[in-house]
């Protein structure tokens, strides 16, 4: 199907918008006040240890953010305008024998290196 869905292809860049306004919500409301706070006091090992395990779970809110925006959102936008044209790069792969894709991959790989 030729047809690019652009509704679709909105849908998933306004997801990575949102995911970017949402980490940038994390960050002002849960991180930068943590270490803003431990910034203007002395260097107290507690109060150090404390800021860091407060700031895992914003931590990883942000990582799984970040993996949901690039990974499903923006390679699904993105594939879905190119109208998913690695599918016809598979398919030649995949109807090649494995002798003939490791000396395409070695023709590859030894023009990398002399080049």
């Amino acid at each position: 199907n030729p047809a690019t869905r652009w509704g679709y292809v909105a849908t998933k860049l306004l997801q990575v918008l949102g995911c970017l306004f949402y980490t940038y919500y994390v960050f002002v409301r849960l991180c930068i006040p943590q270490f803003r706070s431990i910034s203007l006091q002395l260097f107290n090992r507690r109060a150090m240890v404390l800021c860091v395990f407060n700031s895992i779970l914003p931590g990883v809110l942000v990582l799984l953010l970040g993996f949901f925006a690039f990974l499903h959102c923006w390679l699904n936008a993105f594939a879905e305008m190119l109208c998913f044209a690695d599918r016809m790069f598979y398919k030649v792969l995949l109807s090649l024998s494995m002798a003939d894709i490791t000396q395409i991959l070695n023709l590859y790989i030894i023009c990398k290196l002399i080049l």
